[in-house]
């Protein structure tokens, strides 16, 4: 069994990873079993990379095994367990990272606003503004439209932030991905958790490896023009 001074041999936690992924029910026991040390040891490792404190960190470590045997059905067998439990555990720390900074953040701000009197909130455009009526399908106007003022990489991206790619028709969708060169399964499972357009553009920026900043550049270009179709409210300064 590996610990932090006698971890695996690369070849041993591979094994053991093609085991608890398609061995008969003892076997994936067993392997499941023995994994879970290397697992919370590349937790800590992860953690103490991405400087979160000691105390985080080990909540984080003993929910690790979970995380991964959840994605267990991802891993591509042949290659290394170890480098692609490194790359599950340190995207999933940083999402939940973002998680709780926001939660604080908003826990903050909703705090303060319930002191301010209604009279003095004012009526400043808010981000939330901006999300459409997911329920309201695309006519074959919209998709003329969408095509004739964006291109396929800004539509594909723009409908996935704003959480409406759905809305598209399956036949309509998949040309557009390949007209972007973007993978038939797009957007990934993993982006369609997020609750808020910023957390998915968060996501994407990291997945396309762009900065967020030339992502939301692009957004709000998207988004300018969208919005001539009705779907969107209009901004403050666009109101103003």
């Amino acid at each position: 069994m590996g610990d932090r001074d006698n971890p695996m041999t690369e070849e041993e936690i591979n094994r053991l990873a093609s085991l608890a992924k398609n061995g008969d029910a003892h076997e994936r026991n067993e392997a499941w079993r023995r994994l879970e040390v290397e697992i919370r040891i590349l937790a800590g490792y992860v953690a103490e990379k991405l400087g979160i404190c000691s105390e985080i960190a080990g909540n984080l470590r003993d929910e690790a095994p979970s995380i991964l045997f959840e994605r267990l059905v991802r891993y591509e067998e042949g290659k290394s367990f170890r480098r692609w439990t490194f790359t599950v555990l340190r995207n999933w720390m940083i999402d939940e990272y973002r998680k709780q900074r926001r939660k604080r953040t908003h826990e903050t701000l909703d705090g303060f606003m319930e002191q301010v009197p209604q009279s003095l909130r004012g009526t400043k455009h808010r981000p939330y503004e901006d999300l459409p009526d997911l329920g309201r399908p695309f006519s074959d106007a919209d998709l003329a439209q969408l095509e004739k003022d964006h291109t396929a990489s800004a539509r594909v991206i723009g409908l996935t932030v704003l959480n409406i790619w759905k809305n598209v028709p399956c036949g309509r969708w998949k040309a557009w991905l390949r007209e972007a060169a973007l993978p038939e399964d797009f957007p990934p499972l993993e982006v369609e958790q997020y609750d808020e357009p910023g957390e998915r553009l968060e996501r994407l920026a990291e997945l396309l490896d762009v900065s967020e900043q030339s992502l939301r550049m692009r957004l709000s270009r998207f988004n300018r023009k969208f919005r001539s179709l009705g779907w969107l409210a209009k901004s403050a300064d666009e109101t103003a």
